[in-house]
């Protein structure tokens, strides 16, 4: 909620900005930078928000895309127990 409100104007952000001022375009040499939905920081999804919802629902489905390519590996009848 707080994170709400800060977006909309109405409440301080970090370190007492006020709400409008966190609204205020970014300005590089002149260019002014466009704001992301997410990016990619150290091999972490962050989204909008701070959260990680993305990032752990992409983790969870590399691993399930691993473990099916491997689902051949574990189901096979000829390879002993010890290898697999």
């Amino acid at each position: 909620m707080a994170i709400r409100q800060i977006k909309n104007g109405k409440a301080a952000g970090p370190d007492n900005i006020p709400g409008e001022a966190l609204n205020n375009p970014i300005t590089v040499d002149g260019e002014t930078l466009e704001g992301v939905e997410s990016f990619t920081y150290l091999g972490s999804i962050i989204d909008e928000h701070g959260g990680s919802d993305t990032d752990v629902k992409a983790r969870i489905g590399n691993a399930r895309t691993a473990f099916l390519q491997l689902k051949n590996i574990w189901n096979s009848k000829q390879l002993s127990t010890n290898i697999k």
